[in-house]
Formats: C-alpha cells, sequence, structure tokens
C-alpha cells in the first residue's frame, strides 16, 4: 500500500516533490551528496531544492532526479507515491481521495 503524506490535499506541488525526494533517497541509502552526484548536480543545489530554499524546478531536473532515484517522473508529484519494488509491472496508487473507499 502506498504512503500518504500527512495534509497531502495541502501540499504545494514543490513540496510534493521535495517529499517524494527525501522519502525515496532515504529508502534507497542515499545522502543527499550521492544522490547529487548520481544526478550529476551541485551537491547544494540538491540541499537547497530537498529543504526548501529553492523555488522552482525545470522539468527537465525532475527527470534527471527521478532517474537518479530509478522512478518514473510522474511520481514525485504524486502525493502518495509508491515505492516502485522490482516486481513487474505498475505500483498500485492509491491517492488521498481514493483513501478510505
Amino acid at each position: 500500500m502506498a504512503e500518504v503524506f500527512p495534509y497531502a490535499a495541502e501540499m504545494t506541488a514543490m513540496q510534493v516533490i521535495r517529499a517524494n525526494m527525501k522519502r525515496l533517497r532515504t529508502r534507497q541509502g542515499l545522502t543527499q551528496q550521492s544522490l547529487a552526484e548520481k544526478a550529476g548536480l551541485d551537491y547544494n543545489y540538491l540541499q537547497k531544492i530537498e529543504s526548501g530554499r529553492w523555488g522552482g524546478l525545470r522539468v527537465s531536473t525532475v527527470e534527471t532526479l527521478a532517474h537518479a532515484l530509478e522512478v518514473e517522473m510522474w511520481e514525485l508529484f504524486v502525493p502518495c507515491a509508491p515505492v516502485k519494488s522490482k516486481a513487474v509491472g505498475r505500483p498500485k496508487v492509491t491517492r488521498t481521495s481514493d483513501a478510505g473507499k
């Protein structure tokens, strides 16, 4: 089952992306430094993105981060994005509005 962020309906797109980046990064055992290296980004830039001190992102940067985190780009935009498993097929996504149905 997908993890739902608290107050996901009230999160901005940037907050969702940052939360997903951090969750996926830590689940993979990556530090900010190692993710920055894997993505080919400057460490300080990645740190500012994840901490919310960088106001906006280019789509190409989100794509680069998704590739480095080994997920599809859309997964970074979903408030309850699942952790991609090694199983064949797409992971099931339970959206906040679908919870409890």
